[in-house]
Formats: C-alpha cells, sequence, structure tokens
C-alpha cells in the first residue's frame, strides 16, 4: 500500500531555479572508499553505507516542490513537515517498521540499479540486480542485522524473513528489498522499538556500532534528517516510520536546500560506480523538475 500527502498546487516555475552541488568530489570519495575498504581488510566491519551532501538553493514554492516530486516519484512514505524555519520535503521508497496487530515489520532496502532508457535495458536492469552476488550479498548482510536488531524485542523464535531479494521499480532507480518481520514482546513501549532498531541497520552498516563510528570518522557534515525517520503513531498500538531518505531539507532564513545521498561500501565496491549510484539517486529531483540539476 502506498502513503502520499498532496500539497500545493501548480508546478514551480523558471524563477525557482536550483542547482545543487556535492559537497564531496570523486577525489575525496575515492579516498574514503579506499579507507573503508581498509577497515574491512583489517576485520573492522563488513559494509559501511557511506553518505554525503549537495547543497544548494532554492526561493521557489515549497509546497508546489513537494507535490511534483511526490507524484513523479510515486513513493510509497511521501511527507511534507514545515516547522517554521525548516521544512522537510520526503518522497522515501522505504519502510523503517510498521506495527500492527502486534507484529513488528521492517523491509530493509540495499541494493540499486539505474532505470534503462528503453524497455529491454530496463527489463535487463532489473535481472542483473536481481541476480547479483554483490547485491544480494549487501541485502543479506542487514537482514541479518535487523533480524538480530528485532530480536531483542520481539518474542522468542518469532523472528522470520518473509521474503528475499524482491526488486521495487521507481521512476528512476530499481532498488532491492527484503521484509523481515516479529512478533512483538508484550510491554514494548515505542522507546524500546527505537532503542533497539535505529537507526536502521541500512543507512549505517554491519556490524552496526563499528560502522558508525567509521561513519563519523568519514563524514564531515553531520546527516541530520536524512537517514532518521519519518513517521507516525495511531491509537491501538499501530505505528508506522519510514528511513528519511530521498529527502530534502529547506532552510528559509537562508535559502539552503541540502540532501543526503549514499550507497553501501563493501569490500567488492569501486569508487566510481558507487559514486554514480548515489548521483542516480538524487536524480529523482531533477527528474520531475527541469530547472534542477545535480552537478
Amino acid at each position: 500500500e502506498r502513503h502520499a500527502v498532496e500539497a500545493g498546487t501548480g508546478l514551480p516555475d523558471s524563477s525557482d531555479d536550483v542547482a545543487l552541488e556535492p559537497l564531496k568530489h570523486i577525489e575525496q570519495y575515492t579516498e574514503d572508499i579506499e579507507q573503508i575498504r581498509r577497515y574491512i581488510a583489517a576485520g573492522d566491519c563488513y559494509q559501511v553505507n557511506h553518505t554525503f551532501q549537495l547543497t544548494g538553493h532554492f526561493k521557489g514554492d515549497l509546497p508546489a516542490l513537494y507535490h511534483q516530486i511526490g507524484r513523479g516519484q510515486q513513493a510509497p512514505f511521501c511527507s511534507y513537515l514545515d516547522s517554521g524555519r525548516f521544512t522537510i520535503l520526503s518522497a522515501s521508497p522505504e519502510l523503517f517498521f510498521s506495527l500492527k496487530g502486534g507484529v513488528i515489520t521492517t523491509r530493509p532496502m540495499k541494493g540499486t540499479a539505474r532505470r534503462g532508457r528503453w524497455s529491454e535495458e530496463d527489463v535487463s536492469a532489473v535481472e542483473q540486480l536481481r541476480s547479483s552476488s554483490k547485491e544480494q550479498a549487501e541485502n543479506l548482510m542487514i537482514v541479518d542485522l535487523l533480524r538480530n536488531d528485532l530480536g531483542i524485542v520481539a518474542e522468542t523464535g518469532s523472528v522470520s524473513v518473509d521474503k528475499m531479494f524482491e526488486v521495487e521499480t521507481y521512476p528512476t532507480v530499481h532498488q532491492m528489498t527484503s521484509t523481515v518481520s516479529a512478533k512483538l514482546r508484550n510491554g514494548t513501549a515505542l522507546t524500546d522499538i527505537f532503542r533497539a532498531l535505529f537507526p536502521c541497520g541500512s543507512v549505517t552498516g554491519a556490524p552496526k556500532r563499528r560502522s558508525m563510528e567509521i561513519i563519523r570518522e568519514l563524514e564531515k557534515e553531520p546527516r541530520g534528517i536524512y537517514c532518521g525517520a519519518v513517521g507516525y503513531v495511531a491509537p491501538g498500538g499501530e505505528a508506522l516510520f519510514s528511513v528519511a531518505i530521498r529527502t530534502l531539507l529547506h532552510d528559509k532564513e537562508t535559502c539552503r536546500m541540502t540532501m543526503g545521498i549514499g550507497s553501501a561500501v563493501t569490500w567488492d565496491s569501486a569508487a566510481a560506480s558507487e559514486y554514480a549510484e548515489c548521483l542516480s539517486k538524487g536524480e529523482f529531483v531533477k527528474a520531475q523538475h527541469h530547472d534542477f540539476s545535480l552537478i
């Protein structure tokens, strides 16, 4: 089921130009990837989700921009949060967790392929993603991590992997997902769930604690809302939170727009292809607004 909130009317006009530039260029990114590979070789970690920011300025109609991005991205978890100075525009495709009837479900997203330029190429991209041993290994590492995280709050023996290596298609990329669920222990509070699961393993790496230490070392800017969680809690014990990827943050005072992008780095990762994957994840913005450009 896809959840979307529509905000704003009309489309941004040509006066709403914004150019988003990466704060980390390929040279520094390559050095970071090599450092992560050294940590992997030393046994510190298996995978690190390395990210960087794109930033620029936007003075246009934020609700209209959100409306256009959400409609074009067709993401299941869209949100527009205006806190006064800061506004969050999120078109996330990834479920962090849902809670219903005492069952908690997570759907980690790890594995990406760019959409094909024509039908045959697009079908081929799906098949290559689905059969890629590298992408499957990345996904499986996070599935195992989330199984362990869920075990902290689950009834003994109730954690199950319901689906593996499914491919979901979005306007600019294909994504590999798996589904892990568990029966929540009686008396478990929402704070217990966040303490066990947050941040989502798909945006950290494995093992989680050491990966987060490496992330702090290599990523010079704090992620902010990016890679956090956005969602709601409903009466009756239901809840749903997305992972805040494909998410823009706008500062009304400075008109600064920021977006984080990243990818999973393993021993087999090559800096050039990982950097290209990162940029492809940001194309959902410019794909819907011809005045956006990623440099």
